[in-house]
């Protein structure tokens, strides 16, 4: 019986030199779409529903990619449409170039800074002075 879920997200702003997963960087309107009616449409097929049915998910991790490309609004959609009920952990991978928490209610633990040379030598799109004191 499988005990988590994740769902890909295959979409980032930029794509990161030492990146290996399944992401690409695209436009908005594929990225809407993918939110708005492709993972939609998976997530209330019948294939879909018996898997939830025949596991009792406690887990839902969420990655790509970059998941927070995606709004909160089409989040909501998504969420909703899955059996949160069962769920103990909810797990998101979030850049700071795409998310704040501002007056959200969520903690975030930052376990591993880099130094700005490091993320510019791995081509991240973030830079610490200006995203990360925007997140609060």
């Amino acid at each position: 019986m499988l005990k988590a879920l994740y769902l890909h997200t295959p979409f980032c702003k930029s794509k990161c030199s030492y990146c290996v997963y399944d992401s690409v960087q695209d436009t908005e309107k594929n990225i809407n779409d993918y939110f708005n009616i492709k993972l939609p449409e998976v997530l209330r097929s019948e294939c879909f529903r018996k898997i939830t049915e025949e596991n009792n998910f406690e887990e839902l991790y969420c990655g790509g990619g970059n998941p927070t490309i995606g709004s909160a609004d089409q989040w909501r959609n998504i969420l909703s449409l899955l059996p949160l009920h069962k769920i103990n952990m909810l797990c998101m991978e979030c850049s700071p170039s795409t998310v704040t928490l501002k007056n959200t209610g969520v903690s975030l633990a930052f376990y591993n800074f880099c130094l700005q040379a490091n993320l510019i030598l791995i081509t991240r799109v973030i830079s610490m002075r200006t995203h990360l004191p925007n997140m609060f």
